[in-house]
């Protein structure tokens, strides 16, 4: 579990130019990415005003997707609990 500890091991969700588009990145597994996919895209947030995702939501209230950062380490699993 060492290799998790490395620099930019980490799980990010950031805006990409390339793709033009928002990018959940994973270094080991799909799964952790697509956990992400999920809570950013999929969960509906109704507050009212129909069934948006996060993402949706924050574009309708005025934020700027393109300056999207998010990230998220693993846990450093050589502590001591």
């Amino acid at each position: 579990m060492k290799d998790r500890l490395k620099p930019g091991n980490k799980l990010r969700v950031y805006w990409s130019k390339k793709e033009n588009d928002v990018m959940f990145y994973h270094p080991k597994r799909k799964v952790d990415a697509r956990l992400l996919y999920h809570f950013f895209c999929c969960v509906p947030y109704d507050f009212g005003g129909g069934e948006k995702c996060l993402l949706d939501e924050l574009d309708r209230r005025g934020f700027d997707l393109s300056t999207i950062r998010f990230s998220i380490a693993y846990k450093d699993d050589t502590s001591d609990k």
